[in-house]
C-alpha cells in the first residue's frame, strides 16, 4: 500500500512531463485507465472504510459520555432531593413539639441514619434566630442543656443566626454555637432561604468542624411560626424562628455518585457559569 501511494502520482503525471520520466532506464508510459481504477479503487475504499470506522467510534464514545453525565446529573439532583427531605423531615417534627431538646434532637437524628439517607452529609442541624433582646434568655436555655454551649464568633449587632444542634455532636463539635450571619455566603444562602421560603444552599464556604479546610457548603430550609401568613417577603421575616440545616464537604458530597464516576468519568463542578480555575468545587 505504501508503494502504490509513492509510486501512483508519478506513474499519473509521468505522461504530462515536459522530460520524460523513467525508471531503471525504462521511460513510464500511461498507465490504462483500468489499471488506474485498479489503483485507486483500494485505496478509496481504504479511506471510505478509515473515516466511517473513526466516525462509528467517535458517535460511540459520546453516546456512552452523554449518558454517563445524565446518570450523573441525575444522581446529583437525586442526593439533593433526598437532603432536602430530610431536612424537611426535620422541620415536621419541630412543628410537631411545643419545644425540641437537644436530647430529643438527637434522638431524632439517630433514628435518620444518615450514612443511608443523606450519604456524604457531616450531620443535619437547628439554626436559631435569636433577637437581640432574647440573646440572655437563650444562652440560659442553651447552657442548661449543653453547659458548654457559647456563642462565637462575637459579632455586634444582628442578625443572630446560631447553630443550636448538631448531630452527630462529636465531630460538629466546633460548629455548635456559631452565629453563621458572620459570613457572608452563609449570611447570603440564610437570608435567601428566609426570603423565598424555599430550600437554599450557599456558596462555597470552609466549614469550621472541616479539618481538611476543603469546599463546602450548607443546605437550609426554613422554618415559620405557624398559624400566621407568609404570602410575602416582610411576613416570612417577621415570623422566622430559624432552619434545619445540612453541612456537606463538596469532596464527600460528590463521591460515589454512581459507577462510572472515577472509573469512566472524571467529574470537575464550579461555583458560577463558567470554568475558572478560582471558582473549582470539585
Amino acid at each position: 500500500m505504501l508503494g502504490i501511494v509513492i509510486f501512483l502520482p508519478i506513474v499519473l503525471i509521468a505522461p504530462g512531463a515536459k522530460r520524460q520520466l523513467s525508471w531503471r532506464g525504462t521511460p513510464l508510459g500511461a498507465l490504462p485507465i483500468a489499471a488506474i481504477l485498479t489503483l485507486l479503487l483500494p485505496l478509496g475504499l481504504t479511506f471510505y472504510g478509515w473515516k466511517a470506522s473513526n466516525q462509528f467510534i467517535y458517535d460511540r464514545n459520546s453516546a456512552i459520555f452523554a449518558s454517563m453525565a445524565i446518570e450523573n446529573e441525575q444522581a446529583l439532583m437525586h442526593r439533593l432531593a433526598s437532603y432536602d427531605q430530610a431536612l424537611l423531615g426535620g422541620v415536621g417534627f419541630f412543628e410537631g413539639s411545643n419545644s425540641v431538646s437537644a436530647e430529643e434532637w438527637r434522638s431524632y437524628v439517630d433514628v435518620l441514619d444518615l450514612k443511608r439517607s443523606m450519604p456524604g452529609v457531616n450531620g443535619i442541624g437547628y439554626i436559631e434566630n435569636v433577637p437581640a433582646e432574647k440573646i440572655s434568655d437563650f444562652l440560659l436555655r442553651a447552657q442548661m442543656a449543653q453547659p458548654q454551649f457559647t456563642i462565637h464568633p462575637d459579632v455586634p449587632g444582628e442578625p443572630r443566626f446560631i447553630i443550636t444542634y448538631i448531630e452527630p455532636l462529636a465531630p460538629n463539635r466546633p460548629a455548635l454555637g456559631l452565629n453563621i450571619a458572620f459570613e457572608s455566603n452563609r449570611l447570603e444562602g440564610a437570608t435567601l432561604s428566609r426570603d423565598t421560603g424555599k430550600p437554599a444552599i450557599t456558596k462555597r464556604i470552609v466549614l469550621v468542624q472541616d479539618q481538611t479546610k476543603s469546599n463546602g457548603f450548607i443546605l437550609l430550609h426554613p422554618m415559620y411560626r405557624k398559624n400566621v401568613p407568609l404570602g410575602s417577603v416582610d411576613e416570612r421575616r417577621a415570623a422566622l424562628t430559624g432552619w434545619i440545616y445540612a453541612p456537606f464537604v463538596a469532596q464527600k458530597f460528590m463521591s460515589g455518585l454512581t459507577t462510572s464516576e472515577d472509573r469512566s468519568l472524571t467529574l470537575q463542578v464550579y461555583d458560577g457559569d463558567g470554568e475558572n480555575a478560582d471558582a473549582l468545587i470539585y
